[in-house]
């Protein structure tokens, strides 16, 4: 799976009902957000941690594909999910 993109990257944070990761910028190595399940929406979702984040296209095409990427996990799409394995 991929973590690690042009501006931000993902870290696994600790949840003690589901995955969530936390998405941290390159640059500043700070957590801007983090992506979580949403039981109610059934799908991954992304939460900035405050109101200063501001991404371009990019990043949220980054964001997008990690949480895309989750999803098709969830659903059996893709190879074992495995977090730590792929960092490219």
């Amino acid at each position: 799976m991929k973590k690690q993109y042009k501006y931000i990257h993902f870290e696994l944070s600790s949840s003690e009902n589901e995955l969530s990761f936390y998405c941290i910028n390159n640059k500043s190595n700070k957590i801007i957000g983090e992506v979580t399940w949403y039981k109610q929406w059934k799908c991954h979702v992304f939460n900035a941690w405050n109101d200063l984040a501001i991404f371009n296209v990019s990043c949220l095409e980054d964001i997008v594909d990690f949480m895309e990427q989750l999803q098709n996990s969830k659903k059996g799409k893709s190879s074992e999910f495995d977090f730590e394995a792929n960092t490219a």
